[in-house]
């Protein structure tokens, strides 16, 4: 079971690197992975 990356999650995390909201960004990935 490989981590993958949706765009939709791709997306909300760039979006989240382009406000600089680190916390978000890692609540992105953190929940990509569990699903």
């Amino acid at each position: 079971s490989g981590m993958r990356l949706s765009s939709m999650m791709l997306l909300r995390w760039s979006k989240c690197l382009r406000q600089s909201d680190s916390s978000c960004a890692i609540r992105t990935l953190f929940t990509s992975r569990q699903s």
